[in-house]
């Protein structure tokens, strides 16, 4: 099936790039070479391809043909192919055929070479999110564990890994034949800390996990050796935290070995184990086992004492935690850690490294946008492809706008004493019937730092919609920024407009538990809030009063702290999307011709990408496509031009799509009336689970000229 893909851009903005099914078709001439040479080197070019055409139907299409050079080629073709299938994980949903696919690649199987058998059994064990329910692929793996060869053993033993990990009924069937093998006296000792993890994944009912949890602890004193002890309380750590009953036992376990094991590998791997647990039940530790951690925190070993207290740390967020050892953490407060270095046991906020006083940050009458580069620059950070710096400048530039609008309401409270009320004051009055307007030139300039403020909290609501990736406290900074424009707004209306009856903008109850740094800003704005209420609103006219109170309100908002937001500096989700817009124009920068009378057929082709972390704030529910036409210029007939309208020939056509496996499509049929040049613009914003729409973009663009026969076009010449 011959599919052919147009400009496919990174940066999502319409360039036109090489055709995908050409790239695919150069592949496919590698694969049926008869030289070994070319054919690996044109395997291991499907990952770059998938990355940058990541739609189903290439990747589709590609996979089949890699299983069948698995079905037909040598054990070095196949172990190439196996790579692609373990570089390619987060594409292989997209594969379509999966049942073909699973039928050429377990061909292969029934092979007398029991490297080809290893190498088939791996590849299944690589795309087992795929087929997680094969029970001839669970019977072969079963099989496989009872070879002679250890290659195929050892592949099998990664493949029941991945299954187990899938797959509830294949983990409880895999029970017992894996607890055999552990217990067996003939399995080599290597083989056992291989088959081992395995076991965390059986936790589906509670006998299985009882049993499995009996084995391990009984492996612990049979096999003291440091590589299996690390492995066993790795593997019961995991096995707890899935079925929570366990996790007071588990904690108790780990604590022991952190006490009477004096092996230092084995201290960190209890300590690393114990984070996990806090994460996941801290609110299940028994009484004594809290008592015992910050004992040990107290200890003369840095490295321990600092992984201790990052443990305490998570356990201080939860309130059934600090409620019953709140005597036990206040006795520590700080602990040395390293020569001149203190850390804190309380929670401490996600970025506090960052925070700094608004005083540093003066950027009154100075740190262009440009500027940010250098900050981020000295922070360390750098800007790429993936880890670009547009929000960071936004941010900053947003920073410039809000501290230049208190600059200005800073200097018009100041110019009421330098610049009295003209002569002419009362004919304005009398004129605009507006009372205020006796006090002069500061009626309206107060009246235009108003819409500065709104205007700058409408551009930091904008930021707010576009950081669909941010973590919750940096939305809540940008929140609480937005809220400050609107507060001096509000207080400055209070003032400047004669009977104002609106409402102040509310903040949102639940910021006053966030972190620390969000709860300092909302002590900013509370204090800032609570100045303008000490004010007697029941003075109408402006006096010294009022405009004491404003700059008093730009003071207390300049001497708060100033916090930049995580997302400044790390980014813990990642999400893009890329569009593919068909037509395109055969060359880059020409236009699309198309017939006067006719509609213009716009098919709309995306995916979905994630980072390392997928979905771990929020996730994408469904894309919002938009596309505008906006008639750009008119064509030129017999040297006449056709005058045009304000909103003449603007469309705008919107439609809600839902992803399938990261892939949607959409089409639009857009009517271009007149004839003349028009600018067609498609737009993607995505939609999270709770119904909000990010406008996240990526945005394309084309240009379409539309041809207008003559007798129309003398028509409109003359009207």
């Amino acid at each position: 099936m011959s599919v052919r893909f147009r400009s496919f851009s990174d940066g999502g903005l319409g360039e036109p790039e090489q055709d995908a099914n050409s790239a695919l078709t150069e592949l496919d001439k590698g694969l049926r070479s008869g030289r070994v040479g070319e054919q690996c080197e044109a395997i291991v070019r499907f990952p770059p391809l998938f990355e940058k055409y990541p739609f189903p139907i290439l990747i589709n299409s590609s996979f089949l043909k890699l299983a069948d050079v698995f079905r037909v080629g040598n054990n070095f073709l196949r172990l190439w192919v196996l790579r692609v299938c373990q570089q390619s994980e987060k594409h292989l949903d997209k594969i379509l055929n999966v049942d073909e696919f699973v039928r050429r690649v377990f061909s292969v199987i029934h092979s007398n070479d029991p490297v080809a058998r290893a190498l088939t059994l791996r590849t299944l064990g690589s795309v087992a999110g795929i087929i997680p329910e094969r029970q001839q692929v669970h019977h072969s793996i079963r099989r496989s564990l009872d070879s002679h060869d250890t290659v195929e053993v050892e592949a099998a033993v990664y493949a029941a890994m991945q299954f187990a990990a899938q797959s509830k009924s294949f983990a409880v069937s895999m029970c017992n034949k894996i607890s055999h093998m552990i217990q067996g006296l003939a399995t080599p000792a290597h083989m056992k800390l291989q088959l081992i993890p395995i076991l965390q994944h059986m936790h589906h009912d509670t006998s299985t996990a009882a049993m499995v949890r009996q084995l391990c602890t009984d492996l612990l004193p049979k096999y003291p050796a440091q590589d299996f002890v690390l492995v066993t309380l790795r593997t019961l750590t995991q096995l707890a935290s899935a079925t929570l009953v366990e996790i007071p036992n588990q904690v108790e376990l780990l604590l022991d070995y952190l006490v009477n094991d004096p092996r230092r590998e084995v201290q960190c791997c209890v300590l690393q184990c114990l984070y996990l647990l806090a994460k996941h039940g801290a609110y299940l530790w028994p009484d004594t086992s809290v008592a015992s951690l910050v004992n040990v925190a107290r200890g003369p070993h840095p490295s321990l004492v600092i992984c201790a207290l990052d443990v305490l740390i998570v356990l201080t967020r939860s309130a059934a935690i600090c409620n019953a050892h709140a005597r036990s953490v206040k006795q520590i407060f700080f602990v040395q850690t390293e020569p001149g270095s203190m850390k804190s046991v309380t929670r401490l906020p996600t970025s506090n490294k960052y925070t700094h006083r608004s005083s540093e940050y003066r950027l009154l009458h100075s740190r262009r946008v440009t500027k940010v580069y250098s900050i981020v620059h000295l922070m360390g950070l750098q800007s790429t492809p993936s880890q670009s710096l547009v929000f960071q400048a936004e941010y900053m530039r947003l920073r410039c706008e809000m501290l230049q609008c208190l600059a200005q309401l800073v200097a018009t409270c100041k110019s009421f004493c330098t610049a009295p009320p003209p002569a002419i004051a009362a004919t304005i009055v009398q004129t605009t019937r507006d009372d205020l307007q006796k006090f002069g030139n500061i009626t309206n300039r107060l009246r235009k730092c108003i819409k500065e403020f709104q205007t700058c909290g409408e551009l930091y609501w904008k930021l707010y919609q576009s950081v669909f990736d941010a973590d919750p406290s940096s939305l809540n900074n940008i929140q609480i920024l937005q809220h400050m424009c609107a507060l001096m707004a509000y207080n400055i209306e209070c003032v400047a407009i004669t009977n104002y009856q609106g409402d102040e903008p509310a903040l949102d109850s639940s910021l006053q538990r966030s972190c620390l740094e969000t709860q300092l800003m909302v002590q900013c704005c509370q204090r800032a809030s609570a100045m303008a209420h000490s004010v007697d609103k029941s003075i109408k006219p402006i006096t010294h009063l009022h405009l004491e109170g404003l700059m008093k309100q730009v003071e207390m908002i300049l001497e708060g702290s100033f916090c930049l937001p995580r997302y400044f500096f790390q980014v813990l989700q990642s999400t893009s999307v890329k569009l593919a817009i068909t037509p395109q124009p055969r060359v880059n920068g020409e236009y699309l011709s198309v017939p006067s009378g006719s509609q213009l057929s716009v098919k709309v082709e995306g995916v979905i990408q994630h980072g390392s972390q997928p979905d771990r704030f929020r996730s994408v529910s469904g894309v919002v496509l938009t596309l505008s036409s906006q008639l750009t210029s008119r064509l030129t007939i017999e040297n006449k031009s056709i005058p045009m309208k304000p909103g003449d020939g603007q469309v705008v056509l919107q439609q809600s799509v839902t992803p399938h496996r990261d892939f949607f499509t959409g089409q639009f049929l857009l009517a271009l009336g007149g004839g003349g040049q028009h600018q067609v613009t498609v737009e993607a914003a995505v939609q999270d689970n709770s119904g909000n729409v990010w406008t996240t973009g990526p945005r394309s663009t084309l240009t379409v000229k539309t041809l207008e026969d003559s007798s129309t076009s003398r028509a409109r010449t003359s009207f």
